[in-house]
């Protein structure tokens, strides 16, 4: 069985980071400038998001806590 080619697209831009036929599945990556962005800025990352999708990782108040 031949490998499949995959096309893979930036979860969080849509850039294209590789090249693939035309109706390829699809797989997801992080591209280079939106990981170094999500670094240089990591409180704009989860400021919007709904605090149970970070458990008690955030208090509602945006607040870090840590788990002992």
């Amino acid at each position: 069985m031949g490998a499949v080619a995959y096309a893979v697209v930036c979860a969080w831009c849509n850039r294209k980071m590789t090249a693939a036929p035309h109706g390829a599945p699809v797989t997801h990556t992080i591209c280079p400038s939106c990981l170094e962005w999500s670094i240089a800025h990591p409180a704009e990352i989860v400021r919007d998001l709904p605090s149970h999708y970070l458990g008690d990782a955030y208090l509602p108040a945006g607040t870090l806590t840590c788990r002992k």
